[in-house]
């Protein structure tokens, strides 16, 4: 996971919770490694969190999201640690992305 600033192509533009866990599709050629040993915080996969919405939220708190964000009736939230590498690549130069009710990008 990386603490990142807004991600190109992704529009903040919107208001109100409509917005939230909604799949945008970006235009992104990349590598994501989630390190094994170490938590990966998911709804998919977390790859940013934000201080939009809750300044106080550090990486210690993570563990923690699922109690603040307002999820979705079926969606859960939870930190596992990877037994291996974890590797997310995009194949065809297009990834898709939400925004959870924190701002923090999936």
């Amino acid at each position: 996971m990386a603490v990142l600033g807004i991600l190109a192509g992704f529009d903040l533009g919107g208001s109100g919770p409509g917005r939230f866990y909604q799949d945008i599709v970006i235009n992104r050629d990349t590598e994501r490694l989630f390190s094994a040993g170490k938590p990966a915080h998911q709804l998919h996969v977390m790859q940013a969190y934000s201080y939009i919405v809750d300044a106080s939220l550090t990486r210690d708190a993570l563990p923690g999201l699922g109690d603040r964000l307002q999820l979705p009736t079926g969606w859960a939230y939870r930190t596992e640690i990877p037994e291996h590498d974890l590797v997310l690549r995009t194949a065809t130069g297009e990834a898709h992305i939400l925004q959870d009710s924190a701002c923090s990008a999936w």
